[in-house]
């Protein structure tokens, strides 16, 4: 003989169906992310670890084989980056970038991307913006080289740079004269 299911335990099974089947979509957006997508993204981070004066974070999107034209490795670029953030104190930092052209190559594992950046001491990026960009502030263009790691995140392995005016590189981000 079969029991009947009540009420209240075909309405748990529903929700567990809906709880499952919300995972799986979600799983599979997340998967689906584009290569570009993420680079974007990793880009993003390291931009909020410079406001946060966060070394470890940024270090965390560079690759152990990391090396630049400065001769710089993983670890040196790190312990720059920890002496600048602790020279700037308690000065706020506002890091605007613009994005630029990726290109990812056909085998997914490595990419190269150009963005303008720029960084302004002393300011947030909201007072950035009150002012309209009328702060002073440090601009490059930059190209960076990246790997895709085991665990699918990308990391750079190599940049360069030159400067760039950073008044115009927050015309380019926000609009203005």
């Amino acid at each position: 003989m079969g029991e009947s299911s009540s009420p209240g335990s075909r309405r748990l099974v529903i929700i567990i169906a809906a709880v499952l089947a919300v995972a799986v979509v979600g799983y599979w957006l997340a998967s689906s992310e584009s290569e570009e997508a993420k680079i974007r993204r990793a880009l993003e981070a390291m931009r909020v670890a410079v406001e946060e004066k966060h070394a470890r974070n940024l270090v965390w999107h560079i690759d152990e084989s990391y090396s630049d034209a400065s001769g710089w490795d993983k670890q040196t670029l790190r312990t720059n980056l920890a002496g600048y953030f602790l020279r700037t104190g308690n000065s706020s930092l506002a890091c605007v970038i613009v994005p630029g052209q990726i290109e990812v190559a056909k085998d997914a594992r490595t990419a190269t991307a150009s963005f303008r950046a720029a960084v302004y001491e002393g300011i947030t990026l909201t007072e950035l913006a009150a002012n309209q960009g009328a702060a002073r502030g440090q601009g490059f263009a930059i190209e960076v080289e990246l790997s895709k790691g085991e665990d699918g995140e990308w990391r750079v392995t190599t940049h360069s740079r030159k400067p760039f005016p950073a008044n115009d590189i927050y015309r380019l981000a926000f609009g203005g004269e």
